[in-house]
């Protein structure tokens, strides 16, 4: 969102605190956080728990507004805070269900992920309270405070990510649209990789039109907010081939430039382990890093891994066609 300079100046510097001691419950032991002159956070913990504790406490300081954003469009709940622009991407949520598969995940998660899933959600929250001592702008310009982050919204989160990655549900959509207005023939002409024997997912002629303009304009907004990006690399080069008889590891996941932008860098230290790189604010994950040990980084197959499904609702709202008639709808409905 673009804020006129005037409130932003009219409401002073809101900065989070990076000095001193805070005493926060949730977390076991006493953890340090440094701040290096680029405001990068070094964090010292006694335990894992306190470690992603601090993690989750560091991206709630800093990124309190982006993390608020992604937790509503998780919920789908997006345009009770911006207003009418935000419906697109509640459509698409709920239709999808980012937050019923972080409750569904949560629940199935063993207890020892589930406690440190636990930490790193309490952390984002206190991070973006007791870690800052004024509001950032965006909350106070609209009406609003952060909301209580759960680890159904770090599974969601994730989950939205994996789908915002999907490469190719433009291309399903293309496909339809030219096989509604002119036919197999021309679906097979211009795509001919696409196997004969495969039944087309829509016969010509449906009444699908609305639906499928409808559903491109929600990914269309989808992907504008969450800033996609358009292709993806990595490779690695052999200890023989570099001056440091060490493999270096490179890669490139090509999402798009924005503000604040998606990785979210750290440097975090307990007795046990030790690693620097760059997270995603919302998740635990550190995607793309390195342990002194090994590297690791993170980037798109992009492949076909997107099918789209037009479901027919029956006169009851709770069954869908099958064939020549309907049958009980086995998902969730909002």
């Amino acid at each position: 969102m673009n804020w006129p300079k005037t409130a932003l100046h009219s409401l002073g510097r809101r900065l989070p605190t990076t000095s001193g001691t805070l005493r926060i419950d949730g977390i076991g032991d006493r953890t340090v956080i440094r701040r290096d002159r680029f405001g990068i956070p070094h964090i010292s913990a006694s335990d894992d728990a306190d470690a992603w504790y601090a993690v989750g406490f560091c991206h709630g300081q800093d990124r309190a507004f982006q993390i608020e954003t992604r937790l509503r469009i998780v919920r789908g709940t997006l345009a009770a805070l911006i207003g009418p622009d935000g419906l697109p991407m509640d459509r698409l949520s709920r239709r999808i269900g980012f937050r019923r598969y972080g409750e569904a995940a949560a629940r199935a998660l063993e207890s020892h992920h589930r406690h440190l899933l636990d930490t790193y959600a309490a952390g984002v929250t206190a991070g973006a309270s007791v870690g800052q001592p004024r509001r950032p702008h965006e909350f106070v310009l609209l009406r609003s405070h952060p909301t209580r982050y759960e680890p159904a919204d770090v599974l969601g989160f994730i989950a939205m990510m994996s789908f915002s990655l999907a490469s190719n549900w433009d291309a399903e959509l293309a496909r339809l649209q030219i096989l509604r207005a002119d036919g197999p023939g021309a679906v097979s002409d211009l795509d001919p990789a696409y196997p004969p024997e495969h039944p087309a997912s829509d016969r010509p002629g449906m009444a699908s039109g609305g639906l499928v303009d409808r559903l491109a304009g929600d990914l269309a907004a989808l992907a504008g907010t969450l800033g996609l990006g358009g292709g993806s690399n990595n490779w690695a080069i052999a200890p023989s081939r570099t001056s440091t008889g060490r493999p270096i590891l490179a890669n490139d996941p090509h999402l798009a430039p924005m503000l604040p932008p998606h990785w979210y860098l750290l440097h975090v230290t307990t007795p046990e382990w030790s690693l620097a790189g760059a997270s995603f604010p919302g998740s635990p994950a550190v995607a793309a890093a390195h342990n002194g040990r090994a590297a690791w980084g993170v980037t798109a197959g992009l492949i076909d891994n997107t099918d789209l499904f037009l479901e027919e609702i029956g006169p009851d709202g709770v069954s869908v066609r099958r064939g020549d008639t309907f049958v009980p709808c086995d998902c969730l409905l909002y």
